[in-house]
């Protein structure tokens, strides 16, 4: 029996790198008895192009070919989680992958994951990066920040967008809020089980890339706002550690000028005061470090199988064989 899958892919000003994803996937001969339903999330592109002269993908698994334009740019993550979204609510694939549209990840990797899920369907599979080609300042930012995540967070995230989510955990990563911010986060918050398969990064169709230093950065803050609780207790458990470190120097300070012939004229005041004003600034952070835990966890959220339809401006095939 054939395996409907679902390709998610979210594009902005980039359509002639997506059409030759999709002519590669068609021409990737996988030996996979599977139909493959693409979908381009258009995050508020300038224009939209539709498909090229001679574009036609009968011969291949590809069924259908569909780009949902987005009312404006919801940045990478959120246009994924809109996609994931109304696949969702189609309610007919066994999975659905994820992957970016510029050639990194590589369409015979596709296939790979697909396999894998063909031979574990109760596992999501996530693909692996085996190496990296970014230059050296990146790659030591990148090194201090994993360092950094692990620190506040306890655990980490070695996987990116590409993966492939069963029908079970498309539902759970639906109707979970984390996934408007980063899904390789979210599919570890949800304590979904998963499992990890080496790939390669491919060569970008383009040789240009859109993304500077502060779109890295939201995306590592959008990481860490997943565990944002776990971040704010490990920083209350500091500030009080401080606080309580502070005050026992108070402590040793006027022990030292009562007790002892040791302290120096003038000393232990200023020093007291010092400790003071480190203890007065470590409790205020830990007030606002837990009035802030305190408002996240009563404020609404945005949940993506209910909120994401209406940022959907429009819908269009440009491709079908499946009677649509």
């Amino acid at each position: 029996m054939n395996k409907k899958i679902a390709i998610v892919s979210p594009v902005y000003n980039d359509w002639d790198s997506y059409f030759q994803l999709v002519n590669e996937i068609k021409n990737c001969h996988s030996g996979l008895d599977v139909m493959i339903d693409m979908f381009a999330i258009d995050d508020g592109s300038d224009e939209v192009r539709d498909v090229p002269e001679g574009g036609h993908f009968s011969e291949g698994n590809i069924t259908r070919l569909e780009v949902l334009h987005l009312i404006h740019n919801m940045g990478h993550q959120r246009a994924i989680a809109i996609g994931l979204s109304e696949v969702f609510q189609r309610e007919h694939y066994d999975a659905v992958v994820v992957m970016d549209a510029d050639g990194e990840d590589r369409p015979e990797d596709v296939f790979k994951l697909i396999q894998a899920f063909l031979e574990d369907p109760n596992r999501i599979v996530v693909a692996q990066r085996t190496k990296r080609s970014e230059g050296w300042l990146f790659r030591r930012l990148y090194a201090l920040y994993k360092l950094l995540f692990r620190g506040l967070v306890g655990t980490r995230v070695d996987f990116g967008n590409f993966c492939i989510l069963p029908s079970f955990a498309l539902e759970r990563l639906a109707f979970d809020s984390n996934t408007w911010n980063h899904l390789a986060a979210a599919i570890i918050r949800s304590n979904l089980p998963f499992r990890r398969i080496q790939t390669e990064r491919g060569v970008r169709y383009s040789d240009r890339t859109k993304m500077s230093l502060e779109p890295y950065v939201i995306h590592g803050l959008s990481a860490m706002s997943v565990f944002s609780d776990r971040v704010f207790v490990r920083i209350m458990i500091v500030f009080a550690l401080l606080a309580f470190l502070a005050f026992c120097g108070i402590i040793a300070v006027i022990w030292i000028r009562l007790f002892t012939d040791l302290a120096i004229p003038g000393w232990a005041t200023s020093t007291v005061g010092i400790l003071l004003l480190i203890a007065f600034q470590a409790l205020l952070f830990l007030g606002i470090a837990s009035f802030t835990l305190l408002y996240q966890r009563t404020s609404p959220s945005l949940i993506p199988a209910r909120d994401a339809p209406k940022y959907i401006r429009s819908r269009k095939i440009l491709f079908s064989n499946d009677g649509a």
